[in-house]
């Protein structure tokens, strides 16, 4: 399968691509890493990279900002 990362080189990206990587062709996206750059805040961005992409059987989005930490520590932010 041909899959899109996006997120690739986080964390929870990384790990995601290590598992895939063996059995799949993956194009991995991150806004400023990765074999393409894009941002999912601004749709011309990922329009663009649809485009350049062309078609793919997946798309896996791992984006996003965690706190690591107890439970009690979390805030509504």
């Amino acid at each position: 399968m041909k899959i899109i990362i996006i997120g690739a080189e986080g964390d929870i990206g990384g790990v995601v691509c290590a598992e895939l990587s063996w059995r799949h062709e993956l194009i991995k996206v991150g806004l400023k890493s990765g074999d393409l750059h894009a941002d999912i805040a601004d749709r011309a961005s990922l329009d663009a990279m649809y485009r350049e992409t062309g078609k793919v059987d997946a798309v896996i989005s791992t984006v996003g900002s965690v706190h690591f930490g107890p439970l009690t520590e979390f805030t509504e932010e």
